[in-house]
């Protein structure tokens, strides 16, 4: 008989390793393993998703094309029906399937490419409808990052780097808990005990979830040092954690109702012994649940009513509380005292103090970025630093300028055209097209005209965001010039402009360019919206480039568009840009650079 149990005890031990190596592989192999074969197998855009205007059009055009914004609305809606399905009909396991697959998002982010679909990017589709929203919505979940936050700042006080430990420890322990709860799980079940109360279960009674949540959240401590390509980003990874965490203590407390049900006052008993997930001391259990028992006068939420409203509100809570620590943690990360800040004004007289301190340029980027957030208040303090000693202190406030919108800053930003620094020059530029500055319309003709380099097709995508018609000829001009990606500049231009008096000249030059400048013009065709446009995109329907025949097929999809389904640009007469989740992460704080040219010419970013 004891032969027989050491041999079972074998068996089991074994199986348990067996579910814990699955979770390692899931982990470690399978995500670089699933990013191959779908960059092998499904299709995507060359270059980044949200460089400039175009390139997000660009991306909303790929969408449609292959009707992914509807795969993802329904993707999205499969697991939310999963997890209502599971609490409305008490089936735990449906719930957990739910929560697994809301996490999903959070392995995309993994996926080092500069498009946000290629590879294992393709797994942000889930996430779409609430992108949609807003991209900041995706941070809703950072109060996730406090023990985190805090072990980095213990540790840093001693010069120690603790993130590597951390995440290993995370994704480590969360491994070792999962295979000594599924062990003990299994024990239980072959000791005939209705009860697993034992090895980890007296710590918690949920050792298999509170494995799982501690392995996640090592997986999205990993992300904080994930370097993405120069100019890519990363869909915020919290929120998807926080709202699968949620739905695994929602399928833990069902769990507790059932096990309620079948083992009565021994299930009972055990409670009163053991953590629900994570150990605390029994004056903090009773604590935090406190709350639950002002709302349903006991401890633990019972009927599912309780326990779905005890998950909205936490969540909500939540959430709310990572709405005030995005900006803590912002303020943290540069190291920017904000003790008590009573205003606006003196956040900025913080930020200005610390900018004209900082040595490094990544600090005064992130500092920038800091002021350009605040918007309009700042605008002020940021016309300022244009006249700062230091070139890199005003090329960073031309930068924010461009993001914080405000006309006032025009004059000045007019003036810093013949900055003795090209790279102030550059962003100078760039600001004044995100401002859409019409006063600045014939400097920057004269810009583009000198042909200087970098700088003139900087010129050029500034006089296409500000849609000047009298730029057209001049645009025309410069699509003579030897470099593709100047002639790609000057037709993606003359798209936003929208004039027809480019249409002749566009329709010409399609046939033997370079095949970025290809896709520019049949891009620049649908946004002009002219029915003599036709025959060209009809014919690019042939073209040898894969993007080029996805960009004409959609063209004319709209082109031939009944009246009253067309999608009109107010300002070009032609086809809208692209929904602005796309475009909104190009003014984050942290986004890379910003616009098509970047203002400095290396690979820092």
């Amino acid at each position: 008989m004891d032969k027989k149990k050491w041999t079972f005890g074998i068996y089991l031990t074994v199986l348990a390793l067996v579910f814990s190596i699955g979770l390692t592989f899931a982990s470690v192999e399978l995500p670089r393993l699933l990013h191959s074969a779908l960059l092998k197998a499904t299709p995507a855009l060359e270059g980044d998703s949200h460089g400039d205007e175009t390139t997000v059009f660009r991306t909303e055009l790929f969408l449609e094309h292959y009707h992914f914004r509807l795969i993802g609305y329904v993707c999205f809606g499969l697991i939310v029906l999963l997890i209502v399905a599971g609490f409305a009909s008490g089936k735990a396991n449906l719930s957990a399937a739910g929560a697994a697959a809301m996490f999903l998002p959070v392995f995309a982010q993994f996926a080092g490419v500069m498009f946000f679909l290629a590879g294992l990017g393709l797994l942000n589709l889930a996430w779409l409808p609430v992108l949609d929203v807003s991209f900041a919505v995706g941070r809703l979940g950072d109060i996730v990052y406090w023990p985190y936050d805090a072990f980095m700042s213990l540790f840093g006080r001693w010069g120690i780097d603790a993130h590597s430990t951390l995440v290993y420890a995370a994704i480590g322990g969360g491994l070792l808990l999962f295979i000594l709860g599924t062990l003990a799980w299994f024990v239980a079940r072959q000791r005939n005990k209705g009860v697993a109360d034992f090895w980890p279960y007296r710590l918690s009674r949920h050792p298999q979830y509170l494995g799982w949540i501690l392995w996640s959240y090592g997986m999205l401590l990993a992300l904080e040092r994930v370097r993405y390509p120069r100019r890519s980003w990363g869909i915020p990874a919290s929120l998807p954690w926080l709202l699968s965490m949620m739905v695994i203590v929602g399928v833990a407390l069902l769990e507790e109702r059932r096990m309620t049900q079948t083992s009565g006052m021994a299930y009972g008993a055990y409670r009163k012994r053991a953590s629900f997930l994570i150990p605390l001391p029994r004056f903090v259990r009773t604590a935090l649940a406190a709350p639950i028992r002002l709302l349903f006068g006991k401890s633990v939420p019972e009927r599912k009513g309780e326990i779905a409203a005890v998950l909205v509100v936490a969540t909500a809570l939540l959430m709310f509380s990572s709405h005030l620590y995005t900006n803590h943690r912002r303020f943290s990360e540069l190291a920017v005292p904000v003790g008590i800040v009573r205003s606006e004004t003196s956040r900025v007289d913080r930020l200005v103090e610390e900018m004209r301190r900082a040595e490094g340029w990544r600090r005064k980027n992130r500092l920038a970025d800091a002021l350009a957030d605040i918007g309009r208040p700042a605008a002020g303090a940021l016309i300022g630093l244009l006249d700062d000693p230091d070139p890199e202190r005003r090329q960073e406030a031309a930068r924010a300028l461009g993001l914080v919108g405000e006309n006032r800053a025009v004059g000045p930003l007019l003036g810093k055209l013949s900055d003795e620094s090209l790279d102030v020059r550059f962003k100078a530029v760039e600001a004044l097209g995100r401002l859409r500055a019409k006063e600045a319309v014939d400097t920057l003709i004269v810009l583009l005209m000198s042909r200087t380099k970098d700088l003139s097709r900087l010129a050029a995508v500034a006089l296409g965001r500000i849609g000047a018609e009298t730029a057209v000829e001049p645009l025309l001009g410069f699509l003579d010039g030897p470099n593709w990606w100047d002639r790609a500049a000057a037709v993606d231009a003359l798209g936003e402009i929208g004039s027809e008096a480019a249409l002749n000249a566009l329709m010409a030059r399609f046939d033997g360019e370079e095949v970025h400048v290809r896709r520019s013009i049949v891009i620049a065709l649908l946004k002009i919206g002219s029915g003599r446009a036709l025959a060209t995109l009809e014919a690019a329907l042939q073209d040898e480039d894969k993007e080029v025949r996805l960009f004409a097929a959609e063209a004319l999809k709209r082109l031939r568009a009944p009246a009253g389904v067309c999608f009109v640009n107010t300002r070009t007469g032609g086809v809208p840009d692209a929904p602005r989740w796309l475009a909104v992460q190009a003014a984050t704080p942290f986004s890379s650079s910003q616009g098509v040219a970047p203002a400095r010419h290396d690979d820092s970013y």
